[in-house]
């Protein structure tokens, strides 16, 4: 199954660098969003880069009919993405494979309602997608061999090394990663440590390249909290329930690198 033009729902901060790892190798590239800031972003970002020529930017799902592979990359909310999986499913073509970008819902309770299941996947990039060197792969019970071979291929075709996970919420990394960086937050917001102490803890002790209150604000504070909540709320687990400081932040629109700020001033 050969994979050349890639469609992409979500024009956000993930949905954007999914596009870049595919288009800095070579792929079409065609992304579907309803926001018009998002994608007068995107458009500029890619003109920017010179990338723009390879890429289209609509605002239809019918426009990725043609597409080999569609790449849900929205927000992590369980109902906009089941919506998202169920438009893909009407309009993706029989050979197209169809994967979620989703950090901690299951894949098999974004895709419950659809029909195509031999053709669905997880495609789980890390954020920044362009520099993180794994992509998780969870797959359903109905996922064929073909789908799977195809995707892990891929995968390693644009550089990245595929690790298969179970489908479950959180996956692997974030599972493990969020829990700390929540910690992290909490260490901060009880005065346990300041956020430079906290980082410098970490990178000077456990060798992380960056300390989890700079991941924090890269990743961004409202897409810490909303994956933090959803892993929260689905496993129960005091641990994942984000911390105050997160929700003060976000009421002062301090999210992080693209804001300018976020724990730390940019």
């Amino acid at each position: 199954m050969g994979i050349r033009k890639i469609g992409i729902v979500g024009c956000g901060t993930m949905g954007c660098q999914t596009a870049e790892l595919f288009l800095s190798r070579g792929f079409y590239v065609m992304m579907v969003s309803r926001k018009k800031d998002a994608k007068d972003h995107c458009r500029k970002l890619f003109y920017d880069k010179k990338m723009a020529g390879r890429l289209k930017i609509e605002g239809s799902y019918a426009s990725l009919s043609e597409c080999d592979l569609l790449i849900e990359s929205v927000k992590e909310d369980r109902a906009i993405k089941q919506e998202v999986f169920e438009n893909l499913d009407r309009v993706a073509s029989d050979h197209a494979i169809i994967a979620s970008n989703s950090s901690t819902i299951p894949l098999h309770v974004i895709a419950a309602n659809c029909k195509h299941k031999k053709n669905i996947i997880g495609f789980h990039l890390s954020n920044p997608a362009t520099l993180m060197k794994v992509v998780e792969i969870p797959m359903l019970p109905e996922t064929s061999r073909e789908t799977k071979s195809a995707i892990l291929s891929l995968a390693r075709q644009i550089g990245k090394e595929p690790v298969l996970v179970k489908d479950e919420p959180g996956f692997l990394f974030n599972r493990i990663m969020f829990a700390m960086l929540n910690e992290a937050a909490n260490t901060v917001y009880k005065g346990i440590a300041t956020k430079e102490d906290v980082d410098r803890s970490m990178m000077l002790t456990a060798n992380h390249p960056l300390g989890p209150i700079t991941i924090l604000d890269l990743v961004g504070i409202d897409v810490a909290f909303d994956i933090l909540n959803s892993l929260f709320k689905q496993l129960n687990d005091y641990k994942y329930k984000p911390s105050p400081i997160l929700s003060d932040l976000i009421r002062q629109n301090r999210l992080g690198r693209k804001t300018g700020k976020g724990f730390y001033d940019y």
